[in-house]
């Protein structure tokens, strides 16, 4: 039976994003290259790691349902995780692994983005609405960066914000009146 750091080290060589299988590295199981896509999300750091996320999706988690539904929430976080594996492969010039579910939660952040803009009466009022929290958002991301010394995906970030931004740019607009809509 494995125990401790073996089990995490199996978890973590069969489920974190290894940006060198998009390369021609050998994987461990045949369909590793396609299913670290998704697995990467479900892997974490650390106790603090997981945490931090899980707080992180309750609070934007619950904005999402709430104007959307349980559906289109699962939706758009699983198009923020796919989103924030392919940032993280296309982006990341290094052979670190990823784990964490910052990918799909920078998707949620961007899905809600997309709403406070789509509120907004005007171009300017959209502008300054959503400059605040994007500047935030980039600076929590220099901020990490700098503090974990280089150890913060940020490409994950971007792609899965990008995604997440995308799908609720498509995505119908529903959701009870007065949540991110003009009435």
């Amino acid at each position: 039976m494995f125990r401790g750091s073996n089990l995490r080290n199996l978890l973590l060589g069969y489920g974190a994003f290894w940006p060198d299988l998009l390369h021609g590295s050998q994987p461990v199981i045949a369909l590793q290259p396609a299913l670290m896509f998704v697995t990467y999300g479900f892997l974490h750091g650390g106790l603090l790691h997981l945490v931090f996320n899980m707080m992180t999706l309750w609070m934007l988690g619950r904005i999402v349902i709430g104007r959307s539904g349980a559906l289109q929430f699962a939706v758009i976080y699983f198009l923020s995780l796919l989103g924030g594996g392919a940032g993280y492969g296309l982006l990341h010039s290094g052979g670190w692994p990823m784990v964490g579910a910052s990918g799909a939660l920078f998707g949620l952040a961007g899905t809600i983005l997309l709403w406070v803009w789509r509120a907004q009466p005007s171009l300017a009022a959209s502008l300054a609405a959503t400059w605040k929290v994007f500047a935030f958002l980039l600076l929590y991301n220099v901020v990490m960066y700098v503090a974990l010394a280089g150890g913060l995906a940020w490409e994950a970030h971007l792609g899965g914000f990008l995604a997440g931004w995308i799908v609720a740019w498509i995505w119908p607009r529903r959701g009870p009146k007065g949540v991110f809509r003009r009435s």
